[in-house]
């Protein structure tokens, strides 16, 4: 397969386990989310296996892991500060907000101790 061919039948798988999703969102199925996301992933890792030249050069590369890196730092600082924050409102006259606040909060922690496992992994791995 072709790259023009694989991003067409990526760019239509997106598509559709999206559009499952929020149709699944609607009729409050939650199977039907995990159905398409297990397709959709299924479907997506065939196609890159049938794929007969390269799609990504050093460069593509270093810029997809400089943004996953900035993507993962923003995410998890914006999720310990809203936690904080739900958390501060929390216990300044609103309590409902304290629960979801923590959640987040343990949830930034969480991100931040596989980020430190696979850096500890590759670190190992590749002998830096």
């Amino acid at each position: 397969m072709d790259a023009r061919r694989y991003r067409i039948i990526s760019s239509v798988c997106v598509a559709a386990v999206a559009f499952s999703i929020s149709v699944a969102l609607v009729l409050k199925q939650s199977l039907i989310v995990l159905i398409a996301a297990i397709s959709g992933f299924i479907v997506q890792w065939a196609a890159r296996r049938s794929l007969d030249e390269a799609i990504a050069d050093e460069r593509t590369t270093m810029i997809e892991d400089r943004t996953s890196g900035r993507t993962l730092r923003i995410s998890t600082l914006g999720l310990a500060c809203t936690g904080l924050l739900l958390v501060i409102l929390g216990q300044n006259g609103y309590p409902q907000y304290s629960e979801a606040g923590y959640i987040l909060m343990y949830v930034a922690a969480v991100i931040l101790v596989i980020r430190l496992a696979f850096y500890y992994y590759y670190s190992w791995k590749y002998g830096g």
